[in-house]
Parts: structure tokens; sequence; C-alpha cells
């Protein structure tokens, strides 16, 4: 996690440094005045992680420093086209610019010599996919700079701040509102999971007759009664709260052994018939924990949102990723549709879901201008909310924020850069 970042002549004229190990928190909330440079800094951290590092040479600054838990890295400018890491490792702008420099002509050989096969003037398709020439250069750009062998403490901070930055602009992306973009892609995250629960399955049953015969003779008489009709009622329990959810369908439900009909006395005398339950709870266990993590996101993103949303409902849905309804008045239980939402509703949408269904585990977080279109009120419990997440996933989140209601109940968690007096 983020301990220590600092920054010297950015701008030409700021120097801060923000301590993050001081809040003994995982939610920082840095403030400062508009010019101050979070943005900036956001970017820099972001920079680092991805191991790309145009954002230094287009931005003055002297000194740039990032302490984590066990690495350290010091950025520094000598000019316009040259930066030093660790005043050890030298990298030169011509390495990222070489790029820009191509005219169209050169542009359309460089693509076609990569592979890409041209279908229009400024079209081509590249490894079955289909980009304008200025977006595929762009990824090539970043495949040859990342060819380069940076020095191992480059890349060893790199992997271990794991960033996801969530700019202001976060409700736009190509021209399509990530608040509908979103709804898709849960459908998509369900069906990853369900491909896993697949394929889990099949192994699982294909070992199943082997495991009865050479594992089960070791644990005969050792398996309690008791336990077996407990656990045959959670699993049952896991598999209606799927089946509700309709991740899991009700012929996939009906697979299940009638767990209510079996009691520990039907079965305290028969060893072999526990062994088999034995096995058979095992490995559904092992199937239906596959969605645990999936149940987990579907809940907190469901009660976060419905915490704040008035007069208005989200429900999780398998085939339409979620769905939003009234809860009162004459249209009550009609789907709205998103595009209908209100500005800061749709905000609130796409931050939760990228927080909650797009971070990972041990993730550093990054959110500029949390507060963009947000009611006073929910800008107020927004920290709790994120709070929340924290615990999710064991996330560091920092939020470059101007909204004192933000900073109102959190007084503790609060970093001011850019101020003349600091």
């Amino acid at each position: 996690m983020l301990k220590n970042v600092s920054v010297e002549g950015l701008f030409g004229y700021l120097t801060y440094g923000l301590n993050f190990s001081k809040l003994q928190s995982n939610v920082a909330l840095i403030h400062g005045p508009n010019g101050s440079g979070k943005t900036t800094v956001f970017k820099m951290i972001e920079a680092i992680s991805k191991e790309e590092f145009e954002i230094f040479f287009k931005t003055p600054f002297t000194k740039f420093t990032i302490q984590t838990d066990y690495s350290l890295l010091v950025v520094e400018k000598v000019d316009d086209n040259q930066i030093i890491f660790n005043n050890d490792y030298i990298l030169n702008r011509n390495d990222f610019e070489k790029f820009d420099k191509m005219d169209l002509d050169e542009v359309n050989r460089f693509l076609h010599g990569c592979g890409a096969i041209r279908l229009g003037p400024r079209s081509y398709e590249y490894e079955g996919k289909r980009y304008r020439h200025t977006e595929l250069l762009e990824l090539l750009k970043q495949e040859d700079t990342q060819e380069d062998v940076y020095p191992e403490y480059i890349s060893s901070l790199a992997n271990e701040i794991n960033i996801l930055y969530i700019g202001s602009e976060r409700l736009i992306k190509k021209e399509e509102r990530k608040v509908v973009e979103n709804r898709k892609k849960l459908k998509e995250i369900v069906q990853m999971y369900e491909n896993r629960y697949a394929i889990i399955s099949k192994e699982l049953d294909a070992r199943f007759p082997k495991r009865i015969i050479t594992e089960g003779r070791n644990i005969l008489g050792t398996i309690d009664s008791e336990d077996i009709a407990f656990r045959l009622q959670q699993l049952s329990k896991k598999r209606i709260q799927l089946t509700k959810r309709g991740i899991l369908s009700n012929d996939n439900s009906n697979e299940l052994i009638p767990a209510d009909e079996i009691k520990s006395d039907d079965i305290s005398d028969n060893q072999y018939m526990k062994q088999y339950l034995n096995f058979y709870i095992e490995d559904n266990e092992k199937k239906l924990n596959e969605f645990n993590d999936l149940l987990e996101k579907i809940d907190a993103f469901e009660t976060i949102i419905n915490g704040y949303f008035v007069n208005k409902k989200i429900l999780f849905s398998k085939n339409e990723g979620y769905t939003i309804t009234l809860t009162r008045g004459l249209l009550k239980g009609q789907e709205i549709p998103l595009d209908r939402l209100s500005s800061g509703e749709q905000h609130f949408l796409v931050l939760f879901f990228e927080l909650i269904f797009n971070s990972e585990s041990n993730q550093i977080v990054l959110i500029d201008e949390p507060e963009i279109s947000l009611h006073v009120s929910w800008q107020i419990n927004m920290v709790d909310g994120l709070i929340t997440i924290a615990n999710l996933g064991d996330h560091q989140f920092v939020l470059a924020t101007h909204s004192p209601q933000i900073l109102r109940n959190h007084r503790g968690k609060v970093l001011t850069v850019g101020y003349e007096d600091e």
C-alpha cells in the first residue's frame, strides 16, 4: 500500500508531500484548491503502476517520490528530454516519441509490417479486432515501449501498487454511456463465473466414482451423521440463494439431494451412505463456492445503491445485468430506462460498479472528484460506503475532493495540499 508520495517543483511552483501512513486508515481524502496538481499526481502514480512514463516528460516537475510498504522510487527530471530513476537509470523522451514523428504513409507501412490488415483509409484489423489507425498505433506503441527492460526495482514497485484510477470523466467512454456498458459487463462477469462453475463441476464429477472407491475406505467410521445432515442443509440454502438470484436454474437446483428428507438418525448406522454423502457434499461445496465472491459483490452493490436511491430500487438480473424500478407512486414496479436516471444517479452507479466489480483484491483505488453530480446527502455518506468496499476487497482508497460534505465526518482521514501556508 502507499505510505508516502511527494512532489517537488510541480508546474514550477508546487512542493508537497502526502503521508498516508500517519492516517492509519485505508481511506485517505486529499483536499486542495483547483490547480494544486491532485489529478496530475494521481496520473503519475498510475503511470508508474503501468510502467508508462510519458507524463513525466510532459509535466513540469523536478522530483517525484513514491514509497510503499516495501519499495522506494525517486523520479527526477533532468530536462524535457530525460528523466532518471533512483539516480541510477536514465530514460529518454525519444524512446516514446518515435511513433509521433511518423507521417500517414509511414504509419500505414509500420502497421502493415506488424501484421495489420488495412480495411479502409483509416481502419485496420489486428489479431481479430478492428481498430482505427490511431488506436492501433497507440496499442503497438505501448507494446513496443513495454518491451524495454526496466530495472527490477521499477518493475517490482509497479507490481506492488496495483492501481485502479477512476477519473472525473467516468460517465463517458468511447461515446457510450458507461452506465449502460456496465450492465452488459455484469452479464459477462456472471457468465465468467458460470463457466468456472461448469469446468470445476465437470472435473469433480469425473473423479467422483474413483474417490468413492480409493479414498472412501480411509474415512469409514470417522464421519459424523449430524455434521452430514447440517452440511446438507447449508448446501441446500446456498443452492436456493443462487436459484433465487437466477444464477442457477431450477433444473440445476432439482439435482440436489433432498436435504429436508435426510435426518442424522437415518444415516447414523449406514457407513457407506455417510461416505457417499460426505464426498457429495465436499464436491458440491467446491462447486458452489465458485459463486461466493460474486454473491458478495452483488449483495454489496444492491445494498449500497439502494441505501442511496430514493423511490427507486436496483435489482440484479442474470439476463439484464441489473434493472432499476420505481418503488412508489402510480408507476410502482415499472422499470426505468438507464438514460432516464439523473446525472447524479448515473455517476453513483458507475462509480460503485467500478469499485465493486472492476477492482481486484489488495488494489489501490484513486478516485478523482467523487462528488461529481451527487446530492449533498450522498456526499456525506460516501466514505462509509467506500469503507465497506475497502473491507470487502482489502483495498486502499485515495480520494481527491473539493467537497466539504465528504470531508465533514472524516477529518482524521484528510491530507491537504497546495495551500501557501503549508
